[in-house]
């Protein structure tokens, strides 16, 4: 069953607004990330883990019953919560941002080399704080005990929205991967206290990608296939914990594990909207598409006693934090640009000589001359800031960073952000 998050969100401000017309409206799309984590809410799904867990190492002790762990979980999910962090530059650092060009060049190779810088986006997506319990209930077994575990797995969006009317914008795309609980997931846990996970979901729509990577410009050059090749999507996400121990030791801000999804799109596997849907059951995706990594479990921290007055150990629900890295990079496709001519004027081959090859300086200069209009203005920076949204919502958190220093301007259909952020 899907549920339907609705975001409150935040938007930074920015002094030189870029407008576009949406069905007739002006408005100032900027983009926004949104990490999403979800837990387990059902007790039974929980204890069925717990179960595998056991028969897995017969070493391992059950502490709950099904109605302490069903009420602790809705418990857990009973409330609702929201945070808000203003001047938050610390927390989305953004790099391979275009160089500005010199409006006195007209260089071809100066054009190359822009178009070059462009054809990288990059975005590092950091909580500061811890984000929630890896588990419903605390153990007596120990530090490193894996039942009960609640954490379902973490997924990622990437949209345009309009500032000035919120809940309109466009999607560029959302992954979403869940933690495996098959005999190789139970199995890694049991073996070797590390935790997989699966690609539930992943789609993309390169047209409102990140690239070209030209922020300062007040058009919005989309992506197009014909000029740019190989658009590869990266996500690099790490897992961090703090914890305290029996003896003491407080180990800080520990990076547990990494997980790489990294997806090469091919035009020709978009659907009739301009969109890649991978599907685990076609080859053609499976070899476009790829997930590699692991991560330790998170450990529980030493909390003494379960109450005031007995003396048996305790170990807590144990907290972690994450980090995503996003990397969009694609090449130019020199073929666009080149027209390769033989000794009457006819279109030759790509065999052709070199010496019948030249730049069609139509198509350069046009872009050229829109690279040129682009400046870099100190009262634009300076008035520029991010923000964070933290919420907690039924059975999850969801943390919404906003970009304003890429927003961007297109011609885009209305659509509700709650169509297509939903969470299985």
């Amino acid at each position: 069953m899907k549920r339907t998050i609705f975001l409150i969100l935040f938007s930074g401000i920015i002094s030189q607004s870029v407008m576009a017309q949406l069905h007739g409206a002006e408005v100032s799309l900027e983009r926004k990330f949104c990490i999403i984590l979800q837990n387990e809410s059902d007790a039974a799904t929980i204890q069925g883990t717990n179960a595998r867990l056991l028969a897995a190492d017969e070493n391992t002790r059950a502490m709950t019953t099904r109605g302490l762990l069903g009420d602790a979980l809705k418990k857990a999910y009973s409330s609702s919560f929201m945070t808000k962090t203003v001047n938050a530059s610390s927390n989305l650092l953004s790099f391979g941002i275009s160089t500005l060009v010199d409006a006195t060049k007209s260089k071809r190779s100066e054009w190359y080399k822009a178009a070059l810088e462009q054809c990288k986006f990059q975005r590092k997506l950091s909580s500061e704080t811890k984000t929630d319990d890896f588990y419903a209930l605390p153990s007596q077994n120990g530090a490193m005990d894996p039942q009960n575990m609640k954490f379902k797995g973490f997924g990622l969006q990437h949209y345009l929205e309009d500032r000035h009317n919120p809940g309109n914008g466009q999607p560029v795309f959302k992954m979403f991967c869940r933690v495996k609980t098959d005999d190789e997931g139970i199995q890694s846990i049991v073996n070797h206290g590390k935790f997989l996970v699966e690609l539930e979901e992943f789609n993309f729509k390169p047209l409102y990608c990140g690239l070209p990577n030209d922020p300062m410009s007040r058009n919005l050059n989309s992506f197009d296939f014909e000029k740019r090749k190989d658009l590869t999507l990266s996500i690099r996400v790490k897992i961090f914990s703090s914890w305290f121990s029996d003896i003491a030791a407080f180990t800080l801000e520990q990076q547990l594990g990494e997980f790489l999804i990294t997806a090469t799109i091919n035009k020709e596997m978009l659907s009739d909207d301009g969109t890649f849907v991978y599907n685990s059951s076609n080859p053609n995706h499976r070899e476009l598409v790829s997930l590699s990594g692991d991560c330790f479990m998170v450990p529980r921290s030493y909390t003494g006693t379960m109450d005031g007055s007995t003396s048996t150990p305790t170990w807590g629900t144990g907290q972690y934090r994450i980090e995503m890295e996003l990397a969009e990079d694609c090449v130019i496709n020199d073929d666009y640009y080149l027209i390769r001519e033989s000794g009457n004027g006819r279109r030759q081959a790509e065999s052709a000589l070199p010496g019948k090859t030249h730049w069609d300086k139509a198509k350069w200069k046009t872009e050229w001359r829109s690279m040129q209009t682009a400046r870099r203005s100190d009262s634009f920076l300076k008035g520029t800031w991010n923000s964070i949204v933290r919420a907690y919502k039924g059975d999850g958190w969801i943390e919404t960073f906003t970009d304003p220093l890429t927003t961007s301007i297109t011609n885009v259909e209305t659509q509700k952000l709650a169509e297509w952020l939903k969470i299985k």
